[in-house]
């Protein structure tokens, strides 16, 4: 009995993580996402200034991705979490990535879509899902990404 008990929650515990990887995202996707932070963090505030139009029309064009495997992918590439970093430095960059995430994660909360994905996104960062789970309730949106940071 035990053992029939402990082989079916380690089922579940992998379906759990498995939502999460069933979330889609292409490799056009990541190459948008890869040049939306990667010029975001390289570009001063006048030059992003200047790309505003062609900025807007990357975040048009990756909307569909699911926010938390949208930072899952970040998270994962060190290249892209040296961006973040670099976007943090600049109020005005931190201010408008962060305003910009968090219309979509709002979205997404109001549709329950959040939480069931924190086992695989937590597993795949290696965070704590207690943690990640409390930033996403609380509608801590900043302190989310803070926290991956």
């Amino acid at each position: 009995m035990f053992a029939c008990t402990q082989l079916s929650a380690i089922g579940d515990a992998n379906d759990e993580e498995r939502y999460y990887h069933e979330l889609p995202i292409s490799d056009s996707d990541k190459r948008a996402i890869y040049k939306l932070i990667t010029t975001m963090a390289e570009k001063n505030v006048v030059q992003l200034g200047f790309k505003k139009r062609s900025l807007e029309k990357l975040g048009d064009q990756i909307y569909h991705v699911h926010p938390m495997r949208f930072f899952g992918y970040i998270f994962s590439q060190p290249e892209l979490v040296y961006g973040m970093y670099e976007i943090k430095k600049s109020y005005f960059k931190w201010d408008n990535f962060v305003d910009g995430m968090s219309k979509k994660m709002r979205e997404e909360s109001r549709n329950n879509n959040l939480l069931k994905y924190v086992p695989g996104f937590s597993k795949s960062l290696d965070v704590d899902p207690n943690h990640v789970s409390s930033y996403l309730r609380n509608h801590d949106w900043e302190g989310f990404i803070r926290y991956l940071l």
